[in-house]
């Protein structure tokens, strides 16, 4: 089983998505292949890995509510690619955001269930659709939270 992680996020270091990738990777058995989406160019270098994977796993910044404007145009291209090829692929997306609010995800959720409609997730072969949304707002709001009350601190 081949499990091809995709890092989206277009920042070269330092992305909380590499960072949620690596410890995503723990939790994985059979061969792991890590793989940037940052630009065009990106983008036959990954198909070619997708060629023989079983899984794809994408992980993303939540940005303004949406999907970053550089995977859409490798969605379209995978949905073709996957179609083409007859690959058939389970498909896993983890976003992190910032946002205190966990409705702020349903954008990106709607990115990518916006393929059902039109029958593109069945061109894409794709088996399973799980979209896990870490909420890094509310997890940094609670622990500011108790840090105030542990000082004896109203918040």
């Amino acid at each position: 089983m081949k499990t091809v992680f995709i890092n989206c996020s277009p920042k070269k270091r330092f992305c909380a998505s590499a960072y949620f990738l690596s410890l995503q990777r723990l939790f994985v058995k059979g061969t792991k292949v890590t793989e940037k989406l940052r630009n065009q160019k990106d983008h036959q270098r990954i198909l070619h890995e997708l060629s023989d994977a079983d899984t794809v796993v994408f992980c993303l910044p939540l940005y303004v509510d949406g999907i970053p404007s550089h995977v859409l145009p490798f969605l379209k291209e995978m949905e073709l690619f996957c179609r083409e090829n007859q690959i058939h692929l389970s498909l896993y997306s983890i976003s992190n955001n910032g946002f205190i609010e966990g409705c702020q995800s349903e954008p990106l959720l709607q990115v990518f269930l916006n393929f059902l409609p039109t029958g593109s997730l069945e061109n894409f072969a794709v088996q399973t659709l799980i979209l896990l949304f870490f909420n890094l707002g509310v997890l940094f709001y609670i622990l500011q939270m108790g840090c105030a009350v542990n000082k004896g601190r109203n918040f």
